[in-house]
């Protein structure tokens, strides 16, 4: 896990307790994008920031000697789980400083398939039931996120995109736990 953070300089666990802090901080959608543009970390974002880090330890944990192969895994996955939702929804951030802006408005729907699909072929290293449920779970988790992104703040920032990529990832381990653990093919 640190290695993972140390290698992404915590960018995506930056846009999760960004996305915490200001979809349970704000009362409107400005407010909430102000928010989530203020360099502090708020009591939502450290919570929920905690949570997921926590979960993804004791899901690792209670992997054992499976938790390297659903590192490798959930890397590609809740990557391409985060780069989805840029083909479903518009992105809301204008600002010329924004880190995510010059990927977001050069990708295209193509693009977005082949990273997505690409993403999905590490799937094959485990047994197909596991492959099939842990998909089909990310699949309902991206519907999730989708609904909620559209309906609260009507598109998404790069600040979600992080969330996003948080959140698929705790719920692959979680789905792989449930099932016992990533049998190799």
């Amino acid at each position: 896990m640190a290695a993972g953070v140390l290698l992404t300089g915590a960018f995506h666990e930056d846009g999760l307790a960004d996305t915490c802090d200001g979809l349970g901080g704000g009362l409107t959608v400005a407010r909430k994008l102000e928010i989530m543009k203020d360099s502090r970390v708020g009591s939502y974002g450290v919570v929920g920031l905690l949570l997921v880090l926590l979960l993804k330890w004791q899901a690792l944990m209670a992997l054992g000697d499976r938790a390297p192969l659903a590192l490798l895994l959930m890397a590609a996955l809740s990557r391409a789980m985060s780069t989805s939702l840029m083909g479903r929804l518009p992105y809301l951030t204008e600002d010329a400083l924004s880190k995510s802006k010059p990927l977001v408005t050069q990708a295209r729907k193509k693009d977005l398939f082949i990273a997505v699909a690409v993403a999905a072929v590490p799937s094959l290293l485990i047994a197909p039931a596991e492959a099939l449920a842990c998909l089909a779970t990310l699949f309902v988790l991206h519907e999730i996120l989708v609904v909620i992104y559209r309906r609260v703040l009507g598109g998404y920032t790069g600040d979600m995109l992080g969330a996003a990529q948080q959140f698929s990832e705790v719920v692959g381990y979680l789905v792989w736990v449930a099932m016992g653990g990533l049998w190799l093919i």
